[in-house]
């Protein structure tokens, strides 16, 4: 489904969401402002929206398992360190 923030894939068998936004390739966050979304066989969605628009193939769709670790580098409270 498309949102103003992205992309979001709901998952029923888990009960989850999966949202995909600019970072992950998209033209911009809002893509449900003009209201045009098709399917077509293959799973296969097209969605456009005020930032452009996007083929979305779900089968296609490979998550990494990759999570970079976190490395803090700075800490400041109020503006001081």
């Amino acid at each position: 489904m498309s949102t103003n923030n992205g992309l979001s894939v709901f998952d029923p068998a888990k009960q989850t969401f999966k949202s995909y936004s600019a970072a992950d390739g998209l033209p911009g966050a809002d893509l449900g402002g003009w209201g045009l979304a098709s399917r077509v066989p293959v799973a296969r969605c097209f969605f456009g929206g005020f930032s452009g628009g996007v083929a979305f193939h779900s089968g296609q769709v490979v998550d990494s398992p990759y999570v970079p670790p976190v490395v803090l580098t700075d800490f400041r409270i109020f503006g001081r360190p």
